[in-house]
């Protein structure tokens, strides 16, 4: 059974207080859920949440955005993005969670848009994290913990501005691509083929990367 509620996870949980069959929450899924947000007051929710979870010990599933791989086209190193990086810092550095699973880039993302090199996705990374034994965090304690780790400011939301490719994205894409078919014969004529997809001899794959870079 699912129900939707407006308002800070507090409010949800003081005005269900007394609705029967209401049970413990077992584990919280943060989807691609910057920790800043777009401004203070954001920072301030999510933190009253996070506090809010920690009191009960409920650990949490987060997934974040960033650049990975497209299908099919030549290795490359995949990124988080800007927002992933700090919403990260914020988990271990200000408010001590800790890892039950380690941090991995995602089988199942969902497409964005085309970046520099792949595709920018969502649900790019996931990671299973736990509470600490921190008590309440404010958002000033977490700004000074950051800053302690050179952690100066925290950056706004921003939504990715969407849209097609530019002539000389198109271009540099046109380009990669034939760069990777000769790649490819150039592997073939070894009898080797390209390493790709999640079953593939991770050893090779590393090998094909640092061919690569060199190749082009």
């Amino acid at each position: 059974r699912a129900a939707r509620f407006m308002g800070s996870y507090q409010e949800f949980k003081a005005h269900c207080r007394d609705l029967p069959g209401l049970v413990k929450a077992q584990v919280a899924l943060w989807a691609d859920v910057p920790l800043y947000g777009f401004h203070d007051d954001d920072f301030s929710t999510r933190l009253q949440a996070l506090n809010e979870l920690r009191s009960e010990g409920i650990p949490c599933v987060f997934t974040f955005g960033g650049e990975v791989q497209e299908p099919q086209a030549p290795p490359m190193p995949q990124k988080l993005d800007h927002f992933a990086k700090e919403s990260i810092a914020i988990l271990s550095l200000a408010l001590g969670f800790r890892k039950l699973a380690p941090w991995h880039w995602n089988r199942f993302i969902v497409p964005l848009e085309r970046g520099p090199q792949g595709i920018l996705a969502g649900h790019a990374v996931l990671g299973v994290q736990k509470p600490g034994a921190h008590g309440v965090i404010t958002p000033k304690a977490a700004r000074e913990a950051l800053k302690r780790r050179k952690i100066e400011t925290l950056t706004a939301f921003k939504l990715p501005e969407l849209g097609g490719p530019s002539q000389e994205q198109r271009k540099f894409l046109e380009m990669r691509d034939k760069q990777w078919q000769a790649f490819c014969q150039h592997l073939q004529m070894q009898g080797r083929v390209p390493a790709m997809g999640p079953n593939c001899d991770q050893e090779e794959k590393r090998r094909q990367m640092m061919e690569w870079q060199q190749f082009v």
